[in-house]
């Protein structure tokens, strides 16, 4: 249905080998394997109010872009992809992101993913006009932790959790774990194992490598309890140098809910055990590595 959307405004198509970038005018359109346009309902827009308010009921324009990026031409579920498809939607996602944080107002790109299988695979790129909240107190723990222990609390984690019962997966540059006192049953998280503040200066190896470990994971989670999932980039702002930290991926069940002391409190409730969860993922990871390397487990 790309004629129902808006024009794109990225596509690659896969052709001898290469990846190649066209454009809705171009005559391999019909051959793309990823593709970019604008959200037909965006939550942010270039044409927003201008109205702002003080606090109490503080308030401004919600102003920005907001793109859809199809994983997929095929209603094909994210953890069925091949990792080579994987790598060319992580090139996509790093493309669109450098060219935001190149347009006037864009003080922050947010990348998230609901998947549910009756909803064609996608991402949502969100740009917003100041730092969320969430990101912004990250940025400030992460910082005292730097100043009162001299090191990164992230790649501290990284170290910690290698080879730990919590740990799910590792591949040459990645790691996941269901980190400690997770806020979600079965939630887990992809961190660089080496200290890195922006995903749109990673390698083409670092993306291959990357792709590898999305995949996996995410088959992994299909087969231990159901292929619906949120995932979520937690990028740092790349135009603020002070609120910049070690960046990574979460990843949980879309069937999770937050309860009200979760939603207004921030006191989460999890009945299982991180060390569980990783146990059942770490298997199903290993047996979905050797299913997708074609190597007999």
């Amino acid at each position: 249905n790309e004629s129902m959307t808006n024009p794109a405004v990225l596509a690659l198509v896969q052709k001898n080998g290469m990846l190649k970038s066209v454009y809705d005018d171009s005559e391999e359109i019909n051959s793309w394997c990823v593709r970019v346009f604008p959200s037909n309902d965006p939550i942010v827009t270039q044409t927003a109010d201008t109205i702002y308010m003080d606090k109490p009921f503080a308030r401004e324009p919600a102003y920005g872009h907001h793109y859809i990026l199809v994983l997929t031409p095929d209603h094909k579920s994210p953890s069925r992809l091949s990792v080579d498809h994987w790598s060319n939607i992580l090139v996509a996602l790093q493309d669109r992101i450098k060219w935001l944080y190149a347009k006037k107002g864009v003080t922050y790109v947010s990348v998230f993913m609901n998947h549910v299988k009756s909803i064609h695979p996608h991402m949502n790129i969100v740009t917003l006009s100041s730092i969320p909240p969430t990101i912004e107190k990250t940025a400030i723990s992460i910082r005292k932790y730097i100043d009162e222990k001299g090191s990164c609390p992230i790649c501290d984690i990284v170290k910690h959790e290698s080879n730990s019962p919590r740990q799910i997966f590792a591949t040459n540059y990645f790691m996941a774990i269901c980190p400690w006192a997770s806020t979600y049953p079965y939630k887990f998280r992809i961190l660089p194992k080496k200290h890195n503040i922006n995903f749109t200066k990673i390698t083409q190896k670092d993306i291959d490598d990357l792709a590898l470990i999305v995949r996996v994971t995410l088959g992994a989670l299909a087969n231990v309890i159901d292929d619906e999932f949120n995932l979520i980039f937690r990028l740092p702002p790349e135009k603020k140098q002070s609120k910049q930290f070690h960046w990574c991926i979460d990843i949980y069940p879309n069937n999770s809910y937050s309860s009200i002391l979760g939603d207004e409190f921030g006191i989460y409730i999890n009945r299982l055990k991180p060390e569980d969860a990783a146990l059942k993922l770490a298997y199903a990871s290993r047996r979905e590595f050797a299913e997708v390397m074609g190597v007999k487990s």
